[in-house]
């Protein structure tokens, strides 16, 4: 008597093989998407980051500049500020940026307890060909215009906002004689060629000269 013996098949069927490729594309692609979004979420953080960092030097070197502001009963002149708006069209649409820009007296050391030098320095917001620039401008209080050179330069500033207190009301210039009580500094600044992320920081300086 003889007996026929099935032997169990090993390998995959069709179906498998298609369900597998599958499963493995889907991973793939859920992977990619994971990745892609982890790799734009830690570069927006980076660029927050490295945007944050300039917002504190440029405000850091805006405080040294009122704690060394000189009265304007010593000087002769004081702060000025004066309101602006930059129009920017670009292609089908027109963008207004705020273009703000102050100057004050100032008196720093230069090593020797005796000896001061006073300076007026500018801020302004430069705008050449789309190359755009936080300049602090200074020069010798009792020279010209001509002596005047750029000591810091801070660049992605697109904007800058400054509002004066004068005791009871914010104002959005100033002109006046003698100092405000405090000064209210806005700046928005974006990271060259991308211009789709911006960043806005605010400090307010007080004074505590005439």
């Amino acid at each position: 008597m003889m007996c026929s013996i099935r032997r169990k098949s090993t390998g995959f069927t069709l179906f498998e093989l298609l369900l597998a490729v599958t499963l493995l594309s889907v991973l793939t692609t859920l992977s990619a998407t994971g990745f892609f979004k982890l790799s734009s979420y830690w570069g927006d953080i980076l660029l927050t980051q490295r945007l944050n960092h300039r917002a504190t030097s440029i405000f850091s070197v805006m405080a040294l500049d009122f704690e060394n502001l000189l009265s304007s009963e010593v000087t002769g002149t004081g702060l000025r500020g004066q309101r602006g708006n930059y129009e920017d069209n670009r292609r089908f649409w027109r963008l207004i940026f705020e273009d703000d820009r102050f100057s004050l007296p100032v008196e720093y050391s230069t090593g020797n307890e005796e000896s001061r030098d006073r300076y007026l320095v500018r801020y302004e917001i430069e705008r050449k060909e789309g190359d755009l620039k936080l300049i602090r401008h200074a020069r010798p209080l009792l020279s010209g215009p001509d002596a005047e050179t750029a000591t810091d330069i801070f660049p992605g500033v697109t904007g800058m906002r400054i509002k004066y207190f004068d005791g009871a009301v914010w104002l959005d210039h100033w002109e006046q004689d003698g100092m405000p009580k405090a000064v209210q500094i806005s700046i928005s600044i974006m990271e060259a060629m991308r211009d789709d992320k911006h960043l806005s920081r605010v400090r307010t300086f007080r004074t505590y000269v005439n």
